[in-house]
């Protein structure tokens, strides 16, 4: 169920049925599973660089949404 928020109508809340969460929890179990594998494969050096550069991309990001 979609539902409108009242404060600001351009926002949304989304309500899920109990097998929208159950599928929802599988999903993001298999994301976060295939995630650390991913990372596993990764030389420590490399996992750091990768974590800086996202955290360099993640404080552009916000800065430019800022910006408008």
């Amino acid at each position: 169920m979609l539902e409108e928020m009242p404060q600001d109508r351009r926002n949304k809340t989304i309500h899920l049925t109990e097998k929208g969460r159950k599928d929802t929890e599988e999903i993001l179990e298999k994301v976060k599973e295939n995630e650390n594998k991913a990372m596993e494969q990764l030389s420590e050096s490399e996992r750091e660089t990768l974590m800086s550069l996202t955290k360099k991309y993640v404080t552009c990001f916000k800065d430019v949404m800022l910006k408008g």
